[in-house]
């Protein structure tokens, strides 16, 4: 089983400057407005390789912001793909390490350890459900499920939803 971890931007820069001794792959999520974010690949830190992704935490293309695309979606599964057995664990991040970093890591997880829940049951995240369908269409076109695992969705997206609510004592 392969660690996904889900970081905010902050968070992802801080692990960057620390010594780890595991190997790591970081898909870095930035909005369309902002600069990338620099990761140095060394010993040290254990990263191995990068992705930079931007898109915006929108589920549709709006004026200046725009959602991830089947092509981010099938540049995370090739990404993933190629670093799968050279890591032994996954950062995702983006801005607030929330809800597109969410979705994207909940879909890795569910491709490469068949289960998800971690992330839905969390009060603290609140998936992209634009980013989970998406990465996850990608994952069932790269041949990663015998079953459809879109069934379970609108069930996941509602429970992580009252959670939030509640831990965010929102009505």
């Amino acid at each position: 089983m392969i660690d996904i971890r889900i970081l905010n931007r902050k968070e992802a820069k801080k692990f960057s400057y620390e010594p780890h001794d595991f190997k790591t792959a970081i898909i870095s999520i930035t909005d369309t407005d902002k600069a990338d974010v620099v990761f140095e690949k060394n010993e040290t830190n254990g990263i191995r390789a990068v992705l930079k992704l931007k898109f915006d935490d929108v589920e549709r293309d709006y004026k200046n912001e725009h959602c991830i695309t089947k092509e981010d979606a099938e540049n995370i599964v090739k990404f993933v793909n190629k670093n799968k057995n050279k890591v032994d664990k996954f950062i995702v991040h983006c801005e607030a390490g929330v809800s597109r970093s969410a979705g994207v890591g909940a879909a890795i997880m569910k491709a490469l350890n068949g289960d998800d829940w971690d992330v839905f049951k969390n009060p603290l995240k609140c998936p992209n459900m634009k980013c989970y369908r998406t990465v996850l269409n990608a994952f069932v076109d790269a041949g990663y499920f015998d079953e459809d695992p879109m069934e379970e969705i609108k069930f996941k997206e509602e429970a992580n939803i009252v959670k939030w609510k509640e831990f965010n004592e929102i009505e």
